[in-house]
């Protein structure tokens, strides 16, 4: 899984809150500390498992340093300073731990999914619990690079607006129909991309428009036409490691073709 390097907001919780005796690898992080909850399976002060059957006492703090809009001359030097805080915030922390995203509500709100104050932000997990987490001792991969799952596919189109349509009235159910034919009980839209055209000439004229199309639609293209994929007219794409095992799906009014991961640069 790929942390995000560019999230400016970290959870931290157990001994490493404010307060905590191994605080101090956090404590001069600048901007303000907010406490709030997460959910998760309680094992230990420190060690937090899959799952997300307790309320867990988690603070976060919004670097005070980073707060630049997207696409501003003061994003890019943001961008880069993200991606070496995180990289030295990794060193701190150590073996044993793995970097994720995770939901977090301030204090005095209930914890339901999209609503009352939640941000999806970075956590440091624990690596034997979350064993597939990529460990905080592997290097980053070099800035500005991203790596991408992309699947082709075909629909109705109305049918492919509710298959990826976000519902929040049942906290059981997955946040979508496409999380859940990926099992996946919630996928971050922030990290996803998704395009229709009623009848696209090409693969190039699918994605036009998308965020770092140039980067993929040639590689997509020779793909889809070595799948012999006959037709299509949507696709989405979804940051690496957001979906733990991207996979092909085919049912009544859906056809959706995974067609592997794209490195590009941002």
């Amino acid at each position: 899984m790929e942390p995000n390097n560019l999230c400016n907001t970290l959870i931290t919780y157990g001994s490493y809150a404010p307060g905590g005796s191994n605080h101090h690898l956090f404590s001069d992080l600048p901007g303000e500390w907010v406490q709030g909850k997460i959910l998760a399976t309680s094992i230990a002060t420190d060690e937090i498992g899959p799952g997300e059957g307790d309320i867990i006492e988690a603070w976060t703090i919004t670097f005070s340093d980073c707060t630049a809009e997207m696409f501003t001359p003061e994003w890019e030097v943001q961008e880069k300073l993200l991606y070496d805080r995180w990289q030295e915030l990794d060193r701190r922390i150590g073996a044993g731990w793995g970097r994720d995203s995770r939901r977090w509500w301030p204090s005095g709100s209930a914890p339901t999914v999209g609503q009352n104050g939640m941000i999806v932000v970075n956590i440091y997990l624990p690596l034997k619990h979350f064993p597939y987490l990529t460990s905080v001792e592997e290097p980053l991969k070099p800035f500005r690079q991203e790596t991408l799952d992309i699947w082709v596919g075909y629909f109705d189109e109305e049918r492919c607006g509710n298959y990826f349509e976000e519902q929040y009235d049942d906290d059981d159910a997955p946040l979508s129909e496409f999380a859940g034919d990926q099992e996946e009980s919630f996928i971050d839209h922030d990290f996803m991309e998704i395009g229709f055209q009623p009848s696209p000439q090409s693969i190039a004229e699918l994605v036009a428009g998308h965020s770092w199309s140039d980067e993929y639609a040639n590689e997509l293209a020779e793909r889809v036409q070595q799948s012999n994929i006959p037709r299509f007219n949507c696709f989405v794409f979804i940051t690496a490691g957001k979906v733990q095992s991207p996979r092909s799906v085919s049912k009544e009014g859906v056809e959706l073709h995974y067609m592997g991961q794209f490195t590009i640069r941002t």
